[in-house]
Order: C-alpha cells, then sequence, then structure tokens
C-alpha cells in the first residue's frame, strides 16, 4: 500500500484521526510530528483537516549521497528469519494447543505470531 511520509503539526482545539497503514493515528492539539508514514488523502480531506487546524508538510527525501550509502538488505537473511519466526510459531502452537497447556505457552504463541508479522514485515519492505 503506497504511504507519504510528511510532518503533521495540529493547532486545533479537538484531536484528529489520521489514516495510516492498518488503521490511524491519533493526532493531539499541540502535537508536531515529523516522518510520518500517512496513506494518502484527497484535496477535500486535507481542506477538512486544515479547517480542524492540522497542516501536512511533506517530508524531505533524503540526499542521493545517504540514498547511496545506504547499506543493502540481505534479502536471504530475512528469507531465513521468516522461516524460523515461522518454525517457532508453529512449536509454540502445538504446545498451546495441548490439554495441558499453561498461561505461559498462551503467551509464547501471541509472541510467536507478533515475530511472524514483524518478519514477514521486514521482508516485504525489503523487497520495495
Amino acid at each position: 500500500m503506497k504511504t507519504i511520509k510528511v510532518e503533521i503539526a495540529h493547532e486545533g482545539a479537538r484531536a484528529v484521526a489520521v489514516p495510516v497503514v492498518g488503521g490511524s493515528l491519533t493526532v493531539w492539539p499541540g502535537d508536531k510530528l515529523a516522518g510520518v508514514e500517512i496513506l494518502p488523502i484527497s484535496r477535500e480531506r486535507e481542506e477538512l483537516y486544515k479547517s480542524k487546524g492540522v497542516s501536512f508538510t511533506p517530508s524531505r527525501g533524503s540526499s542521493p549521497r545517504k540514498q547511496a550509502s545506504a547499506p543493502s538488505v540481505d534479502i536471504a537473511a530475512l528469507e531465513k528469519a521468516l522461516a524460523d519466526a515461522k518454525a517457532a510459531y508453529q512449536a509454540a502452537h502445538d504446545k498451546a494447543a495441548l490439554p495441558d497447556a499453561t498461561d505461559a505457552d498462551h503467551e509464547a504463541l501471541q509472541q510467536a505470531i507478533v515475530a511472524v508479522d514483524a518478519a514477514e514485515d521486514n521482508l516485504e519492505q525489503a523487497k520495495k
């Protein structure tokens, strides 16, 4: 899903919700947020936010020199991390499914789910 990086300043009186990947971001009065990844918004929606005291300024991109010196991402390592996370999830799932599973087993399953989601997100971002 395409996002845009912006700086958000809120000088209004009431909190507003700004659309981001996976939900929304609450911006409180007086907030000044930099480098926020939001979903693209229409001109009409931007005007509505403006009427409520919220302004969006596109964040400056990094310079070409910084981009050139960025370290390369090892896709194979990220794929292995995802495979490892999935294996850990399966083991935690099997243990939590037993009749004598404890709260710690269920907590380990929840942590494994979070780890798989994070590994999938890291791999997806690296492939962009």
